[in-house]
């Protein structure tokens, strides 16, 4: 791992070696070497090495298949068995790196920070080497933030002097608090390619990781019921992404989604609230409304005139 090599076999080797029939001994494993030998940070550095290396490569495979000329779709000159960078298939590069460090967060208590959510969402979306990247990964984010139940099954480390044999189980968030909303705040924006400059777009994958934690978030905060309905509107949390999503998204598939989602989290409300609190929802979303309406015909206006 540390030096770049046959990393994909390695991290498989890893997997295996850490883990034990006893999930205690798992979880410790985990930890120990993921302190003792910054386990997470040169995971990151070897995602971004690979990165560079495999999209170095892509460049030069697109320059001779064009002679010269660049190509609007990068991502079309390779396949599921298009090697870029050592000798694993391009896309098993990727999935192998997601898998292992989800087998270290789903086998121990280890939950992302804010830094690493940080690496994680620069290698896996601004450094990302082909927008299929990007789709793979937030299916995988979608799985690792949500799971069951909304956070994965994890080994509750017993007390000191515990001697009991009865294994308990915890539910454990994947990510920290200030992690978890790092990552929901990424999700709710739009990015540049670190390399190409261009945007990276929305993809469904990308939408239906956006509404999955939209819900989970706002569950927590006490905006949502336990059903997702709407229980305090004023709570709500990545109310502008989703009027954004909805609105300028240049995707259609997910436009067309966000507008469903968008007008559903206006109606469905929690049977308990008060009618004025009904009132307000409704109030709120008809003057959101009105107001894109208006920057909407001030937009063509000015288009006109100019």
């Amino acid at each position: 791992l540390e030096k770049g090599k046959s990393v994909v076999t390695s991290l498989e080797l890893l997997s295996l070696m850490l883990e034990s029939p006893d999930p205690k001994t798992t979880c410790k494993s985990i930890l120990k070497i993921g302190k003792d030998y910054r386990l997470l940070s040169k995971f990151f550095e070897d995602y971004k090495n690979y990165n560079t290396a495999a999209y170095l490569k892509l460049e030069v495979l697109q320059k001779d298949s064009k002679q010269g000329s660049e190509s609007e779709n990068l991502e079309d000159l390779i396949t599921d068995e298009t090697i870029l960078h050592g000798s694993t298939p391009h896309s098993q590069q990727i999935s192998s790196r997601l898998e292992f460090l989800q087998f270290l967060i789903q086998n121990s208590t280890l939950a992302l920070t804010k830094e690493d959510v940080d690496s994680l969402w620069s290698v896996c979306v601004t450094e990302s080497v082909i927008p299929d990247d990007i789709a793979q990964f937030m299916r995988w984010l979608s799985n690792c933030m949500l799971g069951k139940g909304g956070k994965l099954n994890k080994v509750k480390p017993k007390a000191k002097g515990d001697k009991s044999d009865k294994e308990e189980r915890k539910i454990y968030d994947a990510f920290d608090a200030k992690s978890s909303a790092s990552m929901f705040s990424k999700l709710e924006k739009t990015y540049k390619h670190a390399k190409t400059g261009k945007p990276v777009f929305v993809t469904p994958e990308w939408y239906s990781c956006f509404a999955n934690t939209f819900i989970s978030t706002n569950k927590k905060n006490g905006a949502f019921d336990s059903n997702g309905y709407v229980k305090d509107y004023d709570k709500i949390r990545g109310r502008n992404a989703l009027w954004n999503f909805a609105l300028r998204e240049p995707n259609p598939i997910v436009r067309g989604q966000a507008q469903k989602f968008l007008v559903s989290a206006h109606i469905k409300l929690d049977i308990n609230m008060k009618g004025d609190s009904k009132i307000h929802v409704l109030k709120c979303f008809l003057e959101k409304c009105s107001s894109e309406l208006s920057m909407q015909k001030k937009a063509e206006e000015n288009k006109n005139n100019a």
